[in-house]
């Protein structure tokens, strides 16, 4: 049955790609001629009969007549569109697949000189990244590109924060330092970011009280200070691991070489901390058998102290689903609770440091403009893609609809977070879908303020896009950006297998099933004859982070 569902979705796909792509000329070269409006097939997943609101204002503003070719976003669909060969206009494909699309005569190679012309406001954000145009260059001649990538600057920064209840902490006799300083991040007076680097020392004495006190008064014992979940993963420990001067899944350099960072001497002394912690009662004997939603209930039933926190959970607003929120009820913030979100603690060595999130925010080149497309064409589609993705109003439209109809301003028209209606809200006489289809994702530094709410957006703007956030960041040490090397194919073969030799040891550790010390080289050789000293071998030779990020290829 499932089989025959498959092929008759695959079949309404093609009917749809002949009918729509055929009916106006996916590709098509030929211009408009005198007196006629120009027509752009775009890959939008929007039903043809009914396009969403902007389109027709892109119409209007530039006057072409744009066609949604109705495929979505979908692998499955992607690669039936390509088999088919209608690929529209313009639009997004498999990114992993541009060259091939280049060399198959699918798309084609956009002059660097074309799209400084003709999309200024996207050659302005490619320029402030030093690696950009280099990741979207044209392996065959570097002064064109093979097509748009996602630009993702909200990702370019610390994610891995503690939460604790601030005045639990009073209760068991720890002062907040600086607490007047507190910056407040929800809409309901309950999480408070503090830009504090408290000293370990103060968190393990936080995470004793727990243990040893009933500080939030139901009459029991039954605080697991920290928790985890059963995958090797940041929601266990990230900030921890920060302190050590190490960020889970990232390289580094130790003792002159390229290391992984699961088989580094910080990574060994952090574990070594942390079986210390689980000996003490201080972590919870359960972590290796929960996943997230377990975690997260215990959090929300006042049986984890300290917990690992996304800042941006913070804009849950009092719906205690995950951290930093569901550390106090409704209840509790009346009675007075406060939930304070602090960086990684000082580590024992004195080190302060933040993992983040993504190195590089611009990615491969996945939306592309097909090869038959004129010159005139392009220009008019780079303009078209260069107002919905970069400009400051037409980016907002483009992605909400109309103000006052599809969504509404949180707070300053257009200095705020954008709240999308529902489409029973959306008046009558207006389409119910107000944006279109959002890919490739520019998501820049001046855009992210219409995503969050205002608080997190002056957050993110003083301390995760710039400041302490990016002084103290953790980044890998080399990265094979380009595919330059044989890294992807080697950690197809072998990341499975010393992932596996990874998790055993790091849950055999925490949990005191074995002495670290004594077991540990006996590891480190199993993890780099399994595979591990050829991953390291093709990432020796990838180039280093620091110098692509200055635009720079440095080995």
């Amino acid at each position: 049955m499932m089989k025959k569902q498959t092929i008759a979705a695959a079949s309404a796909v093609a009917f749809l790609l002949v009918t729509v792509l055929g009916a106006f000329g996916a590709g098509e070269a030929e211009p408009a001629t005198q007196g006629e409006i120009m027509t752009i097939v775009w890959h939008d997943p929007a039903d043809p009969e009914n396009p969403p609101w902007i389109l027709g204002e892109l119409e209007k503003k530039f006057n072409v007549k744009i066609v949604p070719n109705g495929v979505p976003n979908e692998r499955e669909k992607l690669q039936l569109m390509l088999a088919s060969g209608e690929f529209p206009d313009c639009g997004g494909g498999l990114p992993e697949q541009a060259y091939k699309l280049y060399q198959d005569g699918v798309i084609q190679a956009i002059p660097i000189s074309t799209v400084r012309r003709y999309a200024p406001g996207f050659a302005r954000v490619a320029n402030s990244y030093g690696y950009a145009w280099m990741r979207i260059a044209n392996p065959d001649d570097d002064s064109e590109i093979l097509g748009f990538p996602n630009i993702t600057a909200n990702v370019a920064g610390p994610n891995w924060f503690l939460a604790f209840r601030k005045d639990l902490a009073e209760k068991a006799g720890l002062t907040v330092p600086n607490w007047d300083k507190k910056v407040s991040l929800d809409n309901v007076g309950e999480v408070f970011f503090l830009d504090e680097r408290l000293p370990w020392e103060w968190f393990h004495d936080y995470l004793i009280a727990h243990r040893d006190s009933d500080l939030d008064g139901n009459g029991k014992l039954d605080s697991v200070g920290l928790s985890g979940i059963k995958l090797v993963h940041p929601w266990s420990f990230e900030p921890f691991a920060n302190m050590f001067g190490f960020s889970m899944g990232k390289n580094l350099k130790e003792n002159g070489r390229t290391v992984d960072s699961y088989i580094s001497i910080r990574y060994r002394d952090f574990l070594k901390w942390a079986q210390d912690l689980y000996n003490e009662n201080l972590i919870d004997k359960e972590f290796p058998t929960l996943d997230v939603r377990k975690m997260w209930e215990k959090q929300t039933m006042g049986q984890v102290a300290i917990a690992v926190a996304p800042a941006g959970y913070a804009q849950l607003n009092g719906e205690h689903v995950g951290p930093p929120s569901n550390l106090a009820s409704a209840a509790d913030v009346a009675n007075g609770a406060e939930t304070a979100l602090v960086w990684p603690p000082v580590g024992p060595t004195g080190i302060a440091a933040n993992g983040i999130y993504s190195e590089f925010v611009v990615g491969t080149p996945g939306w592309f403009i097909n090869r038959k497309v004129s010159e005139e064409k392009l220009q008019v589609i780079l303009q078209i893609f260069d107002y919905i993705k970069y400009d400051p109003v037409g980016s907002v439209l483009a992605r909400y609809g109309k103000p006052g109809v599809h969504f509404d301003w949180e707070g300053e028209e257009w200095n705020s977070s954008a709240l999308a209606r529902k489409p029973e809200d959306v008046p009558a006489g207006y389409p119910t879908k107000g944006g279109m289809f959002q890919y490739p994702y520019a998501y820049t530094t001046d855009y992210v303020k219409f995503l969050w709410n205002g608080k997190i957006n002056a957050f993110h703007a003083k301390y995760i896009l710039t400041g302490t956030g990016q002084e103290h960041a953790i980044r890998s040490f080399r990265t094979d950006l380009f595919g330059e090397t044989n890294l992807a194919k080697v950690n197809a073969e072998y990341s499975s297998t010393v992932n596996a030799i990874r998790d055993e040891f790091y849950f055999k550790a925490i949990t005191g099933e074995i002495d670290i010390d004594a077991e540990w080289d006996a590891y480190v050789r199993a993890w780099l004859s399994n595979g591990g000293s050829m991953i390291l071998a093709e990432l020796e030779k990838a180039p280093k982070v620091e110098g692509l990020l200055r635009g720079e290829r440095v080995y």
